[in-house]
């Protein structure tokens, strides 16, 4: 995972909630046919994705500012916390898979959020994919969100295997893995393009890479 610096809140909402101080997030659903409701919504989603450099805010799997790639995802969900539903440090942006993240989350609530600085520490990938994690935290994230699910799973396995395995010595032993060319690679990831978009999963592979060199 990585952990998410919430940045600055949308005009459009700050002047909504100015203005409707006793409304929540669902009265902005309700204005769905209603060009306010709707580009605030969007207003919400596009500033979430930008501070996110375009990952999702779970598994981290490349995502678009829109509502067919991703949604709005309250870390506190609505039916418990309504009062907190307009927060926009509540809110980051996440995938639409069905099988993981936002949308498996559904209502329920997570010990360990990517607010968290803490995120990138307890949520750890093995060299085949799978999620570890070392708290309990991490457990109950990893299954509030389902982030071993299986497309995932085979996903980062392919991704490790492509960044890693195909980058090995002729020794083919990992513990002989130059660390100054894994140095670059980590660089590399973590710096987003001209578009403000990180690679697809690259803070699961930095977690990797940085496991390999500790």
């Amino acid at each position: 995972m990585r952990r998410i610096i919430k940045g600055g809140i949308p005009q459009s909402l700050i002047d909504w909630v100015t203005n409707n101080p006793n409304s929540v997030y669902d009265d902005l659903s309700l204005l769905a046919n209603n060009v306010v409701g709707y580009s605030i919504r969007q207003d919400i989603r596009s500033a979430c994705a930008l501070e996110q450099f375009y990952l999702c805010a779970y598994c981290c799997d490349r995502i678009a500012d829109n509502r067919t790639s991703s949604h709005n995802e309250h870390i506190h969900c609505q039916a418990d916390h309504s009062n907190l539903s307009l927060r926009f440090d509540n809110i980051v942006v996440s995938c639409n898979a069905k099988d993981s993240c936002g949308s498996y989350k559904a209502n329920h609530a997570i010990a360990l959020t990517p607010l968290m600085a803490e995120c990138e520490a307890e949520v750890r990938y093995n060299l085949n994919g799978k999620v570890r994690h070392t708290s309990q935290r991490g457990q109950n994230l990893n299954s509030r969100t389902n982030l071993n699910c299986r497309r995932l799973v085979n996903r980062r396995a392919k991704l490790v295997e492509a960044l890693i395995f195909e980058q090995i010595t002729d020794t083919d032993e990992l513990g002989l893995l130059d660390e100054e060319m894994i140095e670059l690679i980590i660089e590399d990831l973590a710096i987003p393009g001209n578009d403000n978009k990180l690679p697809p999963f690259s803070p699961v592979l930095i977690r990797i890479l940085r496991d390999l060199i500790a």
